[in-house]
């Protein structure tokens, strides 16, 4: 497959690779597959893929030029008529380009991107606080309370009734509220709530903040460890 990249249209009349070149990998992989399956020689070559479970010569070239190609990306410049007339011979990259679109496979230049992190590796989440139980928690709550009166206070929750998931937020500071219906519990989940109740709290406090209102914190409650490591570190 690699040398049928690279000699992709020398004396192949713009095709991807030769027959010669295309009967040579056939006849290593019809060998590879005798040996896997230790089928006689004069097994079929076509029978002996569908056993080994193996991909024929042409499909497997085919698979690997379109991988190539959604890595590095297609050729995007464009050349002029009469550029096109002055170099009548496509470079490789453009052949390979060029058959995969006579086959209709996939459209390159609109191939999904798919992103390898939810966040940035450089994203900084926010700070988070969780107690060892109940009662120290109340006892922060309450220290935080006094020690920052200039922040904004939020409490949100996320819980199941009825077969029915919700969400919803609460600021004592501007005594707003907000809520959100998630679904049933066969469409959502209380963990989802709980990750929703945290967005309307961000809500509330960008909204706070677009009326000119100026904070010293955005300080959120929630009582749901999952949710709170989720946010901090999102996975």
């Amino acid at each position: 497959a690699c040398s049928a990249w690279s000699n992709a249209n020398w004396r192949t009349r713009d095709k991807p690779y030769t027959e010669r070149t295309l009967s040579k990998l056939q006849s290593l992989q019809a060998r590879a597959s005798r040996v896997i399956s230790g089928a006689y020689k004069a097994a079929s070559v076509p029978a002996l893929d569908v056993e080994t479970y193996l991909l024929p010569v042409e499909q497997q070239i085919f698979k690997h030029n379109v991988d190539t190609l959604g890595r590095v990306g297609p050729a995007e410049r464009r050349h002029t008529e009469e550029e096109a007339r002055r170099n009548k011979k496509k470079s490789p990259r453009r052949a390979i380009e060029q058959a995969i679109r006579d086959r209709q496979g996939p459209d390159i230049r609109r191939q999904e991107r798919i992103v390898p992190y939810i966040v940035p590796p450089w994203w900084q989440g926010p700070q988070t606080f969780i107690e060892t139980n109940t009662e120290e928690a109340q006892i922060k709550h309450e220290q935080i309370i006094q020690d920052e009166p200039d922040a904004i206070h939020i409490y949100t929750d996320g819980s199941g009734i009825g077969g029915h998931i919700g969400a919803a937020a609460v600021c004592t500071t501007t005594q707003e509220t907000k809520s959100a219906y998630m679904g049933d519990d066969t469409t959502s989940t209380v963990y989802a709530g709980e990750l929703q109740g945290i967005s309307l709290a961000l809500q509330i406090a960008e909204e706070d903040r677009s009326r000119g209102n100026s904070r010293s914190k955005v300080l959120i409650y929630t009582d749901n460890q999952a949710a709170i490591r989720s946010t901090a570190k999102p996975k």
